[in-house]
């Protein structure tokens, strides 16, 4: 008769084995909780960009600025689109400085796309493009402009009085 093999022997020291097994759950407990933290801000961002479309698509947004909407969404980093509507002007300066920073001559659309995305500058969307001089910009707008050959986004912070 052959002998039977032993596969595991209990040892015989109780205090490194107690050591070694709560090591073990510990590591366990913080693998299992690394990944939960990475799955929910994975599942936050998901839920963003879902809120995001919600909102292009009620507000109307065409199928260009959408795809627009969505390689800016994209771009943002992991934190960044987990915390993009934690307050109301996150969205808008992100957007803003994401289309401030793109190559092309879209700056009137760009500006279009900031003022359906962001409610409270939606009624003021035909005066920012009709300026005739700079006594009709106001403080704290954006505004698309063209020199010569170059377009581009700008953000009036102050205008002094003279």
């Amino acid at each position: 008769m052959p002998q039977e093999k032993v596969i595991w022997v209990w040892p015989k020291s109780g205090v490194n084995i107690i050591l070694e097994l709560a090591l073990l759950f510990l590591v366990t407990y913080l693998f299992i909780k690394i990944a939960q933290h990475y799955s929910d801000r994975a599942e936050r961002s998901l839920r963003n960009w879902r809120r995001l479309d919600l909102i292009a698509s009620k507000r109307g947004l065409r199928l260009r600025e959408r795809r627009l909407l969505y390689y800016f969404f994209h771009q943002l980093t992991a934190d960044h689109r987990d915390k993009l509507f934690h307050t109301k002007q996150k969205l808008s300066t992100h957007l803003y400085n994401y289309l401030a920073n793109t190559d092309g001559k879209e700056a009137h659309s760009h500006l279009e796309l900031i003022s359906k995305l962001t409610q409270n500058r939606k009624q003021s969307l035909r005066h920012r493009l009709e300026f005739r001089g700079i006594e009709d910009i106001e403080s704290n707008e954006i505004i698309a402009f063209r020199y010569k050959h170059q377009t581009g986004l700008a953000y009036v912070h102050h205008l002094g009085t003279t």
